[in-house]
């Protein structure tokens, strides 16, 4: 943030104490404190680099599902779905008519077996998704609960608990779903060109950025409105821009040094 705003150190201030940082910290720190605050069982130490216990953790379904038959995860989950539940589910419901493969309507199965895997396995309650998850989401819970009933006369242990939520999807500026199928030269993928991903950014319009800096980070509302403010009094700055590329740029590549990036373009 300084080489961006070397020229207005009031402005600078501001932002950092809209974030909630200390002007006076190395790099690294401001935005481990900031990773403190979304991740309060922080993954790693940023200065030493030592692995932590964390309080998540990141599994393969294929570990569970490779060691099952066909017979098998018939008699686990299908006789708990009927076909008229999941005809009933938006996604197959608009393409049974036109095309649907036995693949695409079994999906529904194998997410909600996850769910029911990881529910048993590992006291996983929740499973959040985007908005066109939800019929899949919803057929996890069902097989959940035909499992662990709802009433009250179950014990504790056996009481179902599981919930979902879902949360709107990611979308370009025209209102399009990004999408791994899409062609759009507006998508950006973490394993794009960094070159690439600074301009998806800088290019971005304030109306996106507006939305992307409550969907890619953990300000609390206040804090966002008042940094819309500072945006909308100087737009040319961009601000909203430059917190979502340096955030996520350094999320995703592992890097602070990428000023340069900027400096490059704002030449042009």
């Amino acid at each position: 943030m300084e080489q961006f705003y070397s020229d207005s150190p009031e402005l600078l201030k501001k932002i950092y104490q809209k974030l909630n940082l200390n002007q006076g910290d190395k790099k690294e720190k401001q935005w481990a404190d900031y990773l403190r605050y979304i991740w309060p069982w922080k993954l790693w130490d940023e200065f030493t680099e030592a692995k932590v216990n964390a309080h998540f953790r990141i599994l393969n379904n294929k570990d569970w599902l490779e060691k099952m038959n066909f017979i098998d995860f018939l008699r686990q989950t299908g006789k708990y779905l009927s076909i008229a539940y999941l005809s009933k589910k938006e996604p197959a419901k608009k393409r049974i008519e036109t095309g649907l493969s036995f693949l695409e309507f079994s999906y529904p199965l194998i997410q909600a077996y996850d769910f029911y895997y990881l529910y048993q396995n590992y006291n996983c309650r929740g499973q959040l998704g985007g908005s066109d998850q939800w019929g899949n989401l919803t057929t996890g819970l069902k097989l959940i609960s035909s499992f662990y009933p709802e009433e009250e006369k179950v014990s504790r242990e056996k009481k179902n608990k599981s919930f979902a939520f879902n949360f709107p999807l990611l979308t370009d500026k025209d209102g399009k779903k990004f999408s791994k199928s899409g062609s759009s030269d507006n998508i950006l993928w973490l394993n794009s060109a960094k070159k690439d991903f600074y301009n998806f950014f800088r290019n971005m319009t304030d109306e996106q950025a507006r939305i992307y800096i409550k969907q890619f980070t953990f300000l609390e509302e206040q804090q966002i409105e008042e940094l819309i403010k500072l945006n909308d009094k100087s737009p040319k700055l961009r601000i909203l821009q430059r917190i979502l590329y340096e955030l996520i740029y350094w999320l995703n590549y592992g890097e602070i040094e990428v000023h340069s990036h900027f400096e490059k373009s704002n030449k042009n």
